[in-house]
Formats: structure tokens, C-alpha cells, sequence
């Protein structure tokens, strides 16, 4: 943990300090309890955030939302000089095609857009 030991609190009339004695110890266990709950009262409802639920609330906002009318950025100006070096695509060879399964259509979509 990045958690440090010796906490202290300062006495704001003569800038005083006292370290507060359980934490007076590198010993983590002498001021920690074990975590057992994410309530933090016996009325808490908040649920906690889980990669399974963070996707649950967000799939949604996939499915509504209608992308095909985003503006697409495109430079205001391109400026190519004569002495360039350029380069022409003559075929692309992807190693492992067959480990994308599903993903294949997608790639393949993107690379005949090259």
C-alpha cells in the first residue's frame, strides 16, 4: 500500500504536532481493520461499481446512440511538398488472420479502406 505510517495532527494554536499512537507502527495491522463490506452505513444503496456493472449501465448508451451522423475531422489544409517521399499499398499480409474470429470482418472493412 502507498499508505503512510505515523499519521499526525498539528494543534493549530502553537503548530504542535502529536503522532496519533495506533498509527505510530510500519505495522499495517495495528490501525487497519479487514475490509469486509462496501456499505458505508447500514442504509447505504449504493452499488459498487464491478466491470460487469459498469458495462450493464453503459450498453445502453451503445444501442441508442446513432453514430452515422458524427462529423468526421479532416485538415483544414494539407501541404505535401515536390520532394516528398510517398508509397503505394500493393497488398497488406496479416500473420494469424484466423485468431480475429469475428473481429475479421471488421479488419478486413478497415483495411480496404487503406
Amino acid at each position: 500500500t502507498d499508505n503512510m505510517p505515523r499519521w499526525f495532527v498539528v494543534d493549530e494554536r502553537d503548530k504542535s504536532t502529536a503522532i496519533i499512537e495506533n498509527t505510530n507502527s510500519e505495522v499495517m495491522h495495528n490501525f487497519l481493520i479487514p475490509y469486509t463490506s462496501t456499505m458505508k452505513t447500514a442504509t447505504d444503496a449504493s452499488v459498487p461499481m464491478t466491470a460487469s456493472n459498469r458495462f450493464s449501465l453503459n450498453i445502453n448508451m451503445v444501442k441508442e446512440v446513432d453514430a452515422s451522423d458524427r462529423i468526421i475531422p479532416s485538415p483544414f489544409v494539407s501541404l505535401i511538398s515536390d520532394d516528398a517521399a510517398t508509397f503505394e499499398v500493393g497488398g497488406i499480409y496479416v500473420e494469424n488472420w484466423e485468431l480475429l474470429g469475428n473481429l475479421r470482418i471488421g479488419a478486413t472493412d478497415l483495411l480496404y479502406k487503406l
